[in-house]
Parts: C-alpha cells; sequence; structure tokens
C-alpha cells in the first residue's frame, strides 16, 4: 500500500453486503466506532513476505521453509516491521491496560487477568490479545494464547479473565513423540501482536 499516506483515513470492508453503504457512512461520520481487529498481517513489500524467496517467482512446488514461523510469526522471527500487524485495529477512542496478574494451576493451566479502561470520550469494543514468549529452540518469540472481545463506555474498567491451556504451552517433542509443556513462558498482553502493553513470567 504505497499509497497509505496519501489518504486521510483507511478503512478495511471485508464483505459488506448490500447494506455496507450505510454501515460504512456510519463508520466514517462517527455514529458507530469501528472495533475490528486484523486476522493476518500486511507487509511493508512482497518481499518481506516468506513466499517471496529468492527471486519473487512463486515456485509449482512450493515449499513451506518458516516452519513454526507462519503469519504475524514470520515478522517477529525476521525482525521486519509490518505495515499493519496481527491483531491491529484503530477506534474513536483510547484503551489502557493495567493489573496484570498470572497465576499457574498444577496442572500447567495459565490463567491470565488483567484490567482494560475506555479512558476515551466514547464507547467502544477492545480485543485484547495474550501471547506468549516460550523459551525453547526454534521457537517464534511470540505465540498467540487467547484473546476476548469486550464492550467498554467512556470511563468504564473491566477485568478480563483468559485461560491459556497447557497445550498452548507445549511443544513438539520428537524423541518422545508427544506435546510437551514448556513451563515459565513470558506473558505478554497487547492490543496487537507488535502493540504489547503488559509483561511479566
Amino acid at each position: 500500500m504505497p499509497w497509505k499516506d496519501k489518504v486521510t483515513a483507511i478503512i478495511e470492508a471485508w464483505y459488506p453486503g448490500e447494506a455496507g453503504g450505510k454501515a460504512l457512512a456510519n463508520v466514517l461520520f462517527g455514529k458507530v466506532n469501528p472495533s475490528g481487529k486484523l486476522p493476518f498481517t500486511f507487509p511493508v513489500r512482497n518481499e518481506d513476505t516468506p513466499t517471496w524467496g529468492d527471486t519473487g517467482v512463486i515456485s509449482r512446488d512450493p515449499v513451506y521453509f518458516e516452519k513454526l514461523n507462519m503469519g504475524y510469526r514470520w515478522y517477529d522471527a525476521k525482525k521486519i516491521a509490518p505495515l499493519f500487524e496481527f491483531g491491529y485495529g484503530l477506534s474513536y477512542t483510547h484503551f489502557t491496560y493495567s493489573d496484570l496478574s498470572i497465576k499457574r494451576d498444577t496442572d500447567r493451566t495459565l490463567h491470565v487477568s488483567f484490567s482494560v479502561k475506555n479512558d476515551g470520550t466514547v464507547a467502544g469494543a477492545e480485543v485484547p490479545q495474550v501471547y506468549l514468549g516460550i523459551d525453547y529452540a526454534g521457537e517464534p518469540p511470540l505465540r498467540l494464547g487467547d484473546w476476548s472481545k469486550i464492550q467498554l463506555d467512556p470511563g468504564e474498567v473491566q477485568k478480563v479473565n483468559l485461560v491459556v491451556s497447557p497445550r498452548t504451552q507445549s511443544i513438539w517433542d520428537t524423541s518422545a513423540n508427544d506435546w510437551r509443556v514448556i513451563p515459565d513462558a513470558i506473558v505478554y498482553v497487547g492490543a496487537s501482536s507488535r502493540d504489547i502493553r503488559l509483561k511479566e513470567r
């Protein structure tokens, strides 16, 4: 999107259907607060993607050599700044995050709780996301653990409780031919994969 900085606003409307015009007008004129988040990453250049390869020609028999670094993980692992990252989305209000608390059960289930406040002047929805930083060879820097969508009025604070299963904290152990939990992952909480607001081990 080399034209990004030449326009006043960008709206990703997906497949709006026959009522799409009215819905977009409501967003543009502030009747509705846009609260969507991107389910994938927009690269700055085609060359930044794992499918580009050495020549930029897509093979008829491609090899997906990125292994675990699929999607947003590729850009994190390669330290490539995306145009718009996974989980990105704007709003007519602003949200602050605080009070991160982590509890680990004996079965390794991870309970993550934190507060989100709408400190703007209009109601809106936020999608807080929990990521894990698992310290193990070959693992991507961040792995999505859980997420939730919450609605907040201006000034409202909501406690968010998310659960990360043991399986989500695991790696595939080829020697045991089974999943193995890697304990003590770093927990990151953010508004997107690059907009991290809280962090704790």
